[in-house]
């Protein structure tokens, strides 16, 4: 395991988010499109898509919708951050 990660780091059942990711997470969650998110974030929008893309291999999902359920079943988003 690497021990150079940061400390706010969630990691669970083999799953780790950087804060980015996490960032970007809460926001899909918010039912944010990747322009909004890009825009609230200050990234690309090329930024949003490259991460959703590592969420979702690290996640084993092929959509927004089965992203936020399994990142609310491991408890990575609170019920607060769901539209």
């Amino acid at each position: 395991m690497d021990n150079s990660r940061k400390l706010n780091d969630h990691d669970l059942k083999g799953v780790s988010f950087d804060k980015k990711e996490l960032s970007i997470l809460k926001e899909v969650a918010r039912g944010k499109g990747n322009k909004e998110i890009a825009d609230y974030l200050l990234i690309s929008q090329r930024a949003v898509e490259y991460n959703l893309t590592r969420i979702f291999g690290k996640l084993n999902v092929r959509s927004r919708s089965e992203a936020i359920f399994e990142a609310k079943q491991l408890g990575v988003i609170p019920n607060e951050d769901f539209i």
